[in-house]
């Protein structure tokens, strides 16, 4: 089969996925950064409550009630929302449309693997830029190398890091492409960039249920930028 495949997918190695062990109360997967607390009682309440028609049924083709919710907890209007089969798959709409052949996608090192397999998978060209000794972002580097799409995970994983709102408000400011923000692990942290999807338009917020929300299983994730 992989005669069909185009040339750079042909040469990108197979994912291997960490263990996985069987599934129990007693294990906690480290390696897939899975929260040790199960979801809220209420959110369990509402699972068991479902209705069979929901299930039988395509879901809402843009997500449109969990937009609204999401659209009043963060103060942005609904159109500001993207929803994703998770995060990742948000991401993925993210480079489909920003990155192409003879582009490039710029990083820091070392972050989030999924950055650089969806960028190989668009045949764009990857810059991965190593953070500073005190994993501080390497803001005059990423500034130069400017970006068609410019990652940046905070917290970082797999460093755990938050990189400074200010920091992220310079990046913005000077690139010419899109920064995309990812937080799957802000509620987790003392602060967020959510203000900056207000003030500039090419700075995208991507968050999940999976981590802080303890609902990986549902694959819910979102992004959040401005419409125009």
């Amino acid at each position: 089969m992989s005669n069909y495949f185009r040339f750079n997918v042909d040469a990108m190695t197979s994912y291997v996925p960490g263990e996985q062990p069987p599934r129990s109360t007693e294990i906690i997967k480290l390696n897939s950064n899975e929260n040790a607390y199960p979801p809220s009682p209420a959110a369990l309440e509402v699972l068991r409550n479902i209705d069979g028609e929901w299930l039988r049924r395509y879901p809402e083709p843009f997500a449109g009630e969990f937009r609204q919710a999401a659209s009043q907890v963060l103060g942005v209007g609904s159109d500001w929302i993207i929803v994703g089969n998770g995060s990742d798959e948000v991401l993925s709409i993210v480079i489909r449309a920003c990155a192409e052949p003879g582009r490039k996608v710029v990083y820091p090192m070392p972050t989030y693997v999924l950055y650089r397999t969806l960028t190989q998978m668009q045949a764009a060209d990857i810059l991965e830029i190593p953070y500073q000794e005190d994993y501080s972002l390497p803001l005059q580097e990423l500034i130069a190398a400017d970006g068609s799409v410019t990652f940046i995970a905070s917290p970082n994983s797999p460093s755990a890091h938050v990189v400074p709102t200010d920091d992220l408000r310079k990046l913005a400011s000077q690139l010419s492409g899109v920064l995309v923000i990812d937080e799957a692990y802000v509620d987790f942290a003392e602060e967020n960039a959510l203000a900056l999807v207000q003030e500039y338009d090419n700075v995208i917020l991507i968050r999940t249920l999976s981590k802080g929300y303890s609902l990986a299983g549902l694959r819910l994730g979102f992004g959040v930028a401005n419409p125009q």
